[in-house]
């Protein structure tokens, strides 16, 4: 397991395999966007999983 953005994009560079990437908005360093740009740019074709407990004003149960 990776805990930052920028260890799975190290792991990728490596090529130590790894099934889905869990990835959150507000990562410190490399943020889940950037993460994913980058692993999509080094052909990384698994899947990715994003959550955020960012919360949105105005948002909530509908």
């Amino acid at each position: 397991m990776r805990w930052r953005g920028r260890a799975a994009l190290a792991a990728r560079a490596a090529g130590e395999p790894f099934d889905v990437v869990l990835l959150d908005i507000q990562m410190p360093l490399v943020d889940g966007n950037q993460a994913a740009e980058r692993l999509r740019a080094a052909k990384y074709q698994g899947r990715f999983i994003g959550l955020t407990a960012h919360a949105v004003r105005g948002g909530g149960a509908a």
